[in-house]
């Protein structure tokens, strides 16, 4: 299998045997040698500007190429981006060189737009290869270039300058470097020595789709709450909040809760600090027997000290454990007494350890271990999202936050975020507000003319007559041009609307895109390059 190629080289044939370089400016295909007819004169449709190279198809490409891709070639010593513009079986010349690469995944031209730059190469005399540019995507061009390629060959130092060395060392470790950013001199050498070779090979497109990045919640947002405390740097005083949030016991031991998360006591002091938590100092508790304290019989029939009952009073009309400190200081007995009646099993001492309890409330406990960790970005980034409905684009995410890259991925590793990229249209019209535009009545003279326009497009023939109106400024041409666009729309079809004076582009476009919002592609020459890619591929 062949492709007949279009090849934008600058060639000019000056007689039926030889082919010699045009100036650089000369855009004009590549001829395909043929061999010379032994007519005198070429047959009519033989256009010398339109003819074409083939090229043989390789098997890894055979089942993808298709009539309308651009395509890498070899070109003499080059490579060159070509169009394809025909598929055969055969060749008009026995030895062709291979199809090198598909440039772009989907044909780029249909086979009705090949067809008419074939027919605008004959009737104007233009180069084919010019005639297709005007199909091809604006910015999708691509030049050869000259790259300095390392090789996998060794060779002993000394055999090489010192700019040689240092070039080798780069190319190793850059690969395929453009030659013209390096030094010629130390780049001929590692050729001739083997180190490197010159290859030609295209540059990248100057424009094409824009891809953005698409940001979207992954988690529902009621558990946004839930995943926020595991986010943000380490901190040992978020983990002290989770780790008391969570206890039962809402006074534990300091020991074991120094234990259980890991940390030292200061931590611990920073919370105390800050008010969110409490140290209880190690106490000594006493209590009474459930006998003792149950039983109604005089405290005479119990002991005989005036100050153990005393003691024994107070702690029977208190019905619970009452620190030591606080029974001395209601009783103003001796500790001797307190240990006499310990002694005695009339009253039980527990000996508490240091605890630490949380006074933080707990719904401010998420906030506070979002402060702790420093992680306002995500939290930010979460809430943000829990907002919208579906994907939105992450620039606009970076505008209302303070978020990074690097924030958006750490949120995608916890699976709390998902991103990928769509395609951004760049729209000249983007960001204007229309006023939407409901048709007007239209005058006599107006409906008069309709009627014609409708009655014509209307009509089952082939081929319509134009119509040119004729009218003062201000006389309501505009408003026919617009309804005969409608009309065109609702019958699935399209429509060009030329605006002869740049002094009238502002207002026509104002109601053109009134009258159909979201459905105007604007062409002009301050586009830029991306809204000229873009808005070719719209239309």
């Amino acid at each position: 299998m062949y492709a007949e190629v279009v090849v934008n080289r600058p060639i000019v044939k000056r007689n039926r045997r030889s082919f010699v370089d045009a100036p650089e400016d000369a855009v004009i295909p590549a001829p395909e040698l043929h061999q010379e007819s032994p007519e005198p004169e070429a047959p009519e449709d033989d256009n010398p500007l339109a003819l074409t190279f083939h090229y043989h198809i390789p098997p890894h490409l055979a089942d993808n190429l298709r009539v309308g891709h651009l395509v890498a070639v070899p070109f003499r010593t080059q490579q060159l981006m070509g169009v394809v513009v025909g598929l055969s079986q055969i060749s008009p010349v026995s030895d062709t060189r291979p199809v090198e690469a598909i440039l772009d995944p989907n044909p780029v031209l249909t086979p009705n737009q090949i067809e008419l730059a074939r027919w605008l190469s004959r009737e104007y005399i233009a180069p084919l290869a010019a005639c297709l540019q005007y199909f091809l995507p604006p910015g999708s061009g691509r030049k050869p270039e000259l790259m300095l390629i390392p090789l996998d060959n060794t060779a002993s130092p000394g055999s090489l300058t010192a700019p040689e060395r240092v070039l080798l060392a780069y190319l190793r470790q850059k690969g395929p470097t453009p030659l013209a950013e390096v030094d010629p001199g130390a780049a001929a050498g590692l050729v001739e020595k083997g180190l490197a070779r010159r290859q030609s090979v295209l540059t990248k497109p100057r424009v094409g789709p824009k891809l953005e990045r698409m940001v979207e919640l992954t988690i529902p947002p009621d558990e946004i709450d839930g995943m926020l405390p595991t986010l943000g740097r380490p901190s040992k005083q978020a983990d002290l909040l989770l780790y008391l949030s969570e206890l039962d016991d809402p006074l534990p031991a300091l020991d074991n809760v120094l234990a259980a998360v890991d940390c030292s006591i200061s931590p611990v002091n920073a919370l105390v600090e800050r008010g969110w938590a409490e140290l209880i100092p190690p106490q000594t508790r006493l209590d009474m027997p459930p006998a003792l304290r149950d039983n109604s019989a005089p405290l005479e029939t119990i002991t005989d000290s005036p100050a153990e009952q005393k003691v024994l009073g107070y702690m029977r009309g208190q019905g619970r454990p009452m620190p030591l400190v606080q029974i001395l200081e209601a009783t103003a007995v001796d500790e001797s007494t307190i240990d006499d009646l310990v002694e005695h099993k009339r009253l039980a001492r527990f000996d508490e350890p240091e605890r630490l309890t949380l006074t933080l409330p707990t719904n401010d406990i998420v906030e506070a271990v979002i402060e702790l960790r420093y992680a306002h970005k995500y939290a930010d980034v979460l809430r943000l999202l829990a907002l919208e409905d579906g994907p939105v684009w992450v620039g606009w995410v970076y505008a209302q936050t303070e978020a990074t890259l690097n924030t958006l991925k750490t949120l995608e590793d916890a699976g709390a975020i998902s991103m990928g990229e769509a395609r951004r249209w760049r729209d000249p019209l983007a960001g204007r507000g229309f006023t939407l535009d409901t048709p007007p009545k239209l005058t006599a003279e107006q409906q008069a003319v309709w009627e014609e326009v409708a009655q014509t497009w209307q009509s089952k023939s082939v081929y319509k007559l134009p119509f040119l109106l004729h009218g003062v400024t201000g006389s309501g041409k505009t408003e026919i041009y617009l309804r005969a666009i409608a009309a065109a729309l609702q019958a699935g079809q399209s429509a060009i609307f030329l605006v002869p004076e740049i002094t009238l582009a502002t207002q026509t476009v104002d109601r053109v895109s009134a009258r159909f919002p979201g459905r105007v592609a604007l062409w002009h020459s301050a586009l830029s390059p991306g809204e000229r890619f873009d808005t070719w591929e719209r239309v």
